[in-house]
Formats: C-alpha cells, structure tokens, sequence
C-alpha cells in the first residue's frame, strides 16, 4: 500500500502520471506492496519498495529497481526502504505521513545507480528530476535510435535479395509497377536542315 499512496502523492505533486486505477480504487484495495509503474517525463518507471523491519530490505529493492531497468520493463527504477513505523500510521493519515517520512531512496537507470541516501519526498523527487537529466546529457535516446537504425539496416541488407519478401510486401503495400513509357530516340527529335 505505501507504493501505491507514494505514486498518488507523486502523482499530486505533478511529478508522475499513474494508471487510472490507482486513482479510481480506494487505496485501501491495494494490499502489500506492489510493484507500481508510473509515468515520469515520457519514462516508464518502476517504484519497488520495501520496509526496514524486512531482511535484506535495501538489497531486495535494489535488485528489483536494477531488474527492472536491465529487462527494459523501465526507464527508471526507484528503490525505496520505508521506515517500518509507517506500519503504525491509521490510513487515513498515510499520505501526510509519506510525505514527510524519511525513506532510504536509491535510483537505477541506464546511465547508472544513484547510491543510497536519506531523504522525504522532496529528496524523492529531486532524485528523479536529477536522473532524468543525466538521462538526457548522457544521450541515451540518441544511442537507442542509432542502434535501432543499424538494426532496420541490416533487416534492409537481409530482405532486399529475397524476392518472396519483397512480392509479399508488394501485395501488402498494394505496391505496382509504373507502366512502361515509350522514349523517343534523341534522332526522332532532331529535324532535318
């Protein structure tokens, strides 16, 4: 549930886009701690938290966020380690608990691994407007196009000696042939002196 509280308080904000769901179902249908993609800047991006009373709690959503960068489910994975005195707050007061809650935040994207720190939801989302950044001076989306231009080549280079492949695309295309212009030979034009 905190996952799901955090995207919509993200969402609030103005910081990220979550599915209607989200904001359709009373957050008290969410149970435990669900993976939650949301929208941030164009970016899919993966919020995988976990508590501090849990073992292992900072390794286990590390690797998670990391997975979900790696598989390409997500741009950008945040890990999060809650405090387990949330567990305490009614639900009626969660959001302003998250709020200013100091949570241990780490995030993975393509250009690397923030390394862990300490911060409420300001640092939260000071961390993704920072990973976004870098994501844009480091080019990935440039990088990403190259190498899908060198991939669309080498289909090119694959398919252009097939002819099956290439009737067939014709057909799908609806693709035909110019017909045939009769050329005038350069003497017909010339006149007699």
């Amino acid at each position: 549930m905190f996952n799901v509280t955090l995207a919509v308080l993200l969402h609030e904000q103005g910081v990220v886009s979550v599915p209607e769901s989200y904001l359709r179902e009373p957050l008290t249908t969410h149970r435990g701690m669900p993976d939650v993609m949301v929208d941030f800047q164009g970016l899919r991006t993966m919020i995988e938290g976990k508590v501090d009373d849990q073992p292992a709690a900072e390794q286990a959503a590390l690797q998670a966020a990391r997975e979900r960068v790696e598989s390409g489910i997500a741009y950008i994975g945040v890990a999060l380690v809650y405090p387990a005195s949330l567990r305490q707050v009614p639900f009626p007061g969660l959001k302003n608990a998250l709020c200013h809650t100091t949570m241990r935040i780490a995030v993975f994207s393509e250009v690397g691994e923030s390394g862990w720190s300490q911060g409420d939801l300001g640092h939260l989302i000071d961390l993704l407007r920072r990973t976004y950044q870098q994501l844009l001076e480091e080019d990935v989306v440039t990088k990403a196009v190259d190498v899908l231009k060198v991939g669309v080549n080498e289909f090119g280079r694959a398919i252009v000696h097939d002819s099956a492949f290439l009737q067939k695309a014709k057909e799908i295309l609806n693709i035909r042939e110019l017909p045939q212009r009769t050329r005038k030979k350069p003497q017909d034009n010339e006149e007699e002196e």
